[in-house]
């Protein structure tokens, strides 16, 4: 059954063409696949509640990023999730074992992409090498994607070489591989690359974006194995941050189930000194589609002809009409280049944590000068104008953020090529902090090297396509975050709202049923009209209820309240004064109690006084709760 909670964030009906009855956005008036034109689509039933694995695949890539980590927790059981391990546990425990030759992998915690620690996979020999760590799965599985975020310190120096990330076999042996996920070196350049299993041999596929040193990246990969031996009814699939950049279909797999995962570095190279250092974190295994971490992800790009321009300060020029964004050096008579580049309806709500921010640009004139050197920033304002003038943007990029990112030494650009930039989140951060920010404005970026760090050289300038060249090759912002605010998300708490259990840090503001509490060091917490006053020691006045606790506590406020007992208290119960030690008696109502001795821990029922009564309460659909009082209630220790 489906919780309705979940329904209301499924899609009721889908949009097809009348002709070829392919999926067509709401609005649209043509077919983008036979080219037919209509009023408008047609709406029928949505897929997603009538196929299994349409439901699976859409909640997995739509719903997962959008909702709190107990509602993924809850719909992990149905929606399989076979193993996750971010190494948190400081070692490699949760993980079969390790396969190491000519390289080591550990656990470490300089590089996490999420909380404290990471895999550091290091290959120390050239050669056929690995480091990585592995997953034996509890039964094969035919269809298996596995997720992983992936850092490289190094990438691949000789062309024809490769590294994988992900690794899928059959058995432990390396001759039984059935697909992996990598980067290759194809004539100098490094790209990322599907390499797979096609009856009795190996086949790549190798696309033309690049990943980047020092950038953490979603490598996630899919092996749809064939039914038996022979049958050409397998596929793969991989995404680079939530994008599928390869796929194949129609093939004969050889294996129909993988039984190992593996992650890390491997089989670097058959020659050469490809010895290089990786790292990853946050590994998931599932039988449908994973996607990007609980972040969202934004995709920005340039949409006008004044949203892109150039400026070079030697010679002075400037123009938002050119077929070309530029930075660095040209000669020694035309140097300090830069452009500005714009992007609007930046869906980032003020105040959120940005996790990464990246600038990826098409090449349009090759160049492979080491020293050309760059900058990025942006215009320091809460909702940024297009271009206009050189004295315009000479002012705005002299007000630009604090926080400025080198971009230094790119690696030799090709044309037509893709090619990311360093890490600037502080830039975005710096943006999206502003009291004045709102989501949907515009973020205005500086790329440039206006200060003439560059050697005045042509190789040292490197060149993008504007707008004006190919609309649709102009310039693309990546930016992933995470809702920041008024709840504040960290490794150590979550907070959900309506009656969920709030686990809280040291400072955070929290919304819980109508009531907006500042939380420090000194707390206070309304919950639908019960006040606790929190302090290092505590006291809780629930409907008559008043409680002097000395150490710790845990709040579900859904009537299933644990305290933890130390030392001495006093309880206020009914108007009732109870003096309690290690074992005390109770006079309440008419008549005493016989002592009881209390344990270390007991829970609170905050509406029946101290009595604990026996399941059930529970939320209907529209938030309110319901009780079933049928049940007998038992005293606490009793």
């Amino acid at each position: 059954m489906i919780p309705y909670w979940l329904l209301r964030l499924l899609p009721m009906w889908d949009y097809i063409c009348p002709k070829c009855e392919r999926e067509v956005p709401k609005n649209a008036h043509k077919c983008s696949y036979c080219g037919e034109r209509f009023p408008f689509p047609l709406r029928v039933p949505s897929k997603v509640l009538k196929d299994k694995q349409a439901l699976e695949d859409y909640v997995h890539e739509r719903v997962f990023p959008k909702v709190a980590s107990w509602k993924r927790d809850y719909l992990a059981q149905f929606f399989t999730q076979l193993f996750s391990d971010g190494f948190e546990s400081g070692d490699t425990s949760a993980w079969t074992g390790l396969e190491q030759t000519n390289g080591t992998f550990t656990v470490e915690s300089a590089n996490p992409h999420h909380e404290t620690y990471d895999g550091k996979a290091d290959i120390t020999v050239s050669g056929s090498s690995g480091a990585l760590v592995y997953k034996t799965l509890a039964s094969g599985q035919n269809v298996l994607y596995v997720r992983c975020y992936v850092k490289f310190e190094e990438l691949l120096s000789v062309a024809g070489t490769s590294a994988a990330v992900i690794v899928l076999r059959n058995t432990l042996s390396s001759t039984t591989g059935i697909a992996c996920a990598e980067i290759y070196n194809d004539a100098g350049n490094v790209k990322w690359a599907l390499q797979y299993r096609s009856a009795g041999t190996y086949a790549r596929i190798i696309v033309a974006k690049q990943p980047t040193i020092g950038v953490w990246y979603c490598v996630e990969l899919k092996a749809d194995l064939s039914t038996s031996d022979g049958a050409l009814d397998g596929s793969y699939e991989m995404w680079i941050n939530g994008t599928s950049i390869a796929s194949v279909t129609g093939i004969d797999t050889d294996y129909t189930v993988t039984n190992h995962v593996y992650v890390g570095r491997a089989r670097d190279a058959t020659a050469g000194t490809n010895v290089g250092t990786c790292f990853v974190d946050c590994a998931v295994i599932a039988d449908a589609y994973i996607g990007l971490d609980a972040t969202y992800t934004g995709t920005f790009q340039v949409g006008a002809s004044s949203d892109d321009c150039m400026r070079r300060l030697v010679t002075d020029f400037f123009s938002t009409a050119v077929q070309y964004t530029d930075a660095g050096a040209y000669s020694t008579t035309l140097y300090r280049y830069g452009s500005g580049l714009r992007f609007t309806g930046i869906n980032i709500p003020q105040g959120a944590t940005i996790k990464s921010a990246i600038l990826s640009q098409k090449c349009r004139s090759a160049a492979g000068g080491t020293g050309c050197k760059t900058r990025i920033s942006a215009d320091d304002t809460d909702n940024a104008a297009t271009f206009s003038t050189s004295a315009d943007f000479d002012s705005r990029w002299n007000g630009r953020t604090t926080a400025r990112v080198n971009w230094d030494s790119p690696p030799s650009w090709s044309t037509d090529i893709w090619y990311d930039s360093v890490d600037f989140s502080s830039v975005i951060q710096e943006i999206v902090d502003r009291p004045g920010w709102a989501s949907g404005n515009s973020i205005a970026l500086f790329w440039e090297d206006f200060e003439d760090r560059s050697t005045h050289a042509s190789a040292n300038l490197r060149e993008g396509h504007a707008y004006d060249d190919n609309p649709t090759e102009t310039a693309i912002l990546f930016v992933t975050w995470e809702a920041g605010g008024a709840q504040t998300y960290t490794k150590t708490w979550t907070t959900d709202t309506l009656f969920k259990k709030l686990g809280i840090t040291k400072t955070a503001a929290i919304d819980t049923a109508f009531k907006k509490p500042n939380i420090q060091i000194q707390r206070q917490v309304d919950i639908l009209f019960k006040k606790l006053d929190i302090l290092k020691t505590f006291g809780v006045d629930i409907d008559f209820l008043k409680k002097d606790i000395i150490k710790s506590f845990a709040v579900d406020a859904r009537f299933g309240a644990v305290i933890t007992y130390t030392v001495s208290k006093q309880i206020d119960v009914l108007f009732k004064k109870l003096g309690i030690t290690r074992a005390f008696g109770i006079d309440a109502y008419f008549g005493p109690v016989g002592a009881v001795t209390y344990t270390k821990s007991f829970a609170l029922d905050a509406v029946f006084a101290y009595k604990v009564r026996l399941p059930e309460i529970w939320l209907d659909e529209e938030g309110k709760i319901v009780l079933n009082v049928s049940r007998s209630y038992v005293l606490v220790g009793g």
